[in-house]
């Protein structure tokens, strides 16, 4: 009724034979309807990309609206030369925290993690400013587990970490713990 509009916008790896999480969970909690309803959603496209063995991806974006398929090629991405794959949260009395190993600030932090009861996806994130060696507060999480999926190893599906550069620009760090992958963005 509200004629609200969001994009929602997530990136994981479905590896061949794998079926996706849910993503209900992440939906609702970031950009859902205010009504929370399912049937007050409508989906107006969906992107899906497959990487081909040398890096590059081909895009497939289906327009609903028009019943169109179109896709992109894009050649393999250049690798992050920045590592950020020890950046993942550690629990100390139950609450996740993320000590900042690098030598620049971290501006923002998100980690997706897949909780095998319910087969969702989970988020762990952090809004503040990390400096150099320091710890965060706890970090939010956004889960419809009951818990006990931080009682064991956590399946990390995603790591976006933001950076402010040395030049007061930010770079977008974007790892994939299960290609062992990163890319990287400055603006």
């Amino acid at each position: 009724d509200t004629n609200e509009s969001s994009v929602y916008m997530y990136n994981f790896t479905v590896l061949p034979e794998e079926k996706s999480a849910n993503f209900s969970n992440l939906f609702y909690s970031a950009q859902g309807p205010q009504s929370g309803l399912l049937e007050d959603i409508a989906i107006n496209s969906t992107v899906v990309k497959v990487q081909l063995d040398d890096g590059s991806t081909i895009a497939f974006n289906y327009d609903q609206k028009i019943d169109r398929v179109t896709q992109t090629f894009q050649a393999a991405l250049e690798k992050a030369s920045f590592d950020v794959s020890d950046l993942l949260p550690v629990f100390e009395n139950g609450l996740p925290t993320l000590k900042n190993t690098k030598e620049l600030s971290i501006l923002s932090y998100s980690a997706y993690f897949y909780i095998e009861e319910t087969n969702d996806i989970g988020q762990m994130y952090y809004r503040a400013t990390i400096l150099p060696g320091e710890t965060s507060g706890s970090l939010s999480i956004t889960s419809s587990g009951d818990g006990s999926e931080f009682t064991r190893d956590i399946e990390y599906k995603a790591v976006n970490v933001n950076f402010e550069t040395e030049d007061g620009k930010m770079m977008s760090i974007n790892y994939n713990p299960i290609l062992k992958t990163s890319s990287v963005i400055v603006k």
